[in-house]
């Protein structure tokens, strides 16, 4: 079962990104600076990026997200922006499915799937995301002095993943699979975040097009009451890139 809708979200959820995949090829290519660009939100496009990167509001004793890019924003004004990219004759925006059985998650072996990768090559222009934690967050406050990153709703054409592997086949079966986040999977909606926490994860779309996902960092105290991120008001109108074609190795 999918997570509820973002409508249906957006009275007692938290912050929202907005991760804007338009890999699939056709003849023609949608700019990230397009008229239907939202007004005065920020594009994240090329480089490395936490998002969401969980803070502490001393003033609302209160965790609060952003997105750490080569700026520092509230992660509800902000986009991710994937495009094709070839960088030194290396693709960075398709992940081809392996026959390693622990990722039979991402579907068939051999499909092509979107992707933003853990890391890319130098002076790459591609976009490669992860999350992480400031390392003020007062854990010493909360029960057993743990947080989770919370992803409470979600909304796009297809499937969205984030997990840790090595991609050198070589390597493949002698290093871990760890699977952080999953749209679909009811099981893997929170994942353990600790202070100073920053990841290098591999995020995969199934399909091509624009996908909302609304996080929030939560907590208990020492009296077992919910400390979570403050619901933010949606406003402005997301951009929708979409290109038609489910053609990346072309």
């Amino acid at each position: 079962m999918l997570l509820p809708t973002l409508k249906q979200t957006l009275t007692s959820l938290t912050a929202i990104s907005f991760l804007a995949t338009t890999l699939g090829i056709s003849s023609y290519t949608i700019s990230a600076s397009a008229s239907e660009n939202p007004t005065n939100r920020i594009i994240n496009q090329q480089g490395h990026v936490d998002s969401p990167k969980i803070f502490w509001d001393q003033q609302a004793q209160n965790f609060t997200l952003k997105a750490k890019g080569d700026t520092l924003d509230p992660l509800h004004h902000t986009i991710n922006y994937l495009d094709k990219v070839v960088s030194r004759s290396t693709q960075e925006f398709y992940y081809t499915i392996p026959s390693d059985p622990r990722q039979a998650f991402l579907g068939k072996v051999g499909t092509q799937v979107f992707w933003a990768p853990n890391t890319v090559v130098p002076r790459s222009k591609q976009l490669w995301i992860g999350f992480g934690a400031d390392t003020e967050i007062p854990i010493e406050a909360f029960r057993d002095q743990s947080f989770t990153l919370d992803l409470v709703g979600f909304s796009g054409p297809g499937r969205m993943d984030l997990f840790v592997s090595t991609l050198d086949p070589a390597f493949m079966l002698e290093n871990p699979v760890t699977r952080l986040l999953s749209s679909h999977e009811p099981g893997l909606r929170s994942t353990w975040i600790k202070p100073g926490l920053h990841t290098h994860n591999h995020t995969t779309f199934s399909q091509p097009g624009r996908y909302e996902v609304t996080y929030r960092a939560s907590a208990r105290d020492k009296q077992g009451r919910l400390v979570a991120s403050a619901p933010k008001p949606f406003t402005g109108k997301s951009v929708a890139l979409i290109q038609k074609t489910l053609t990346p190795s072309t």
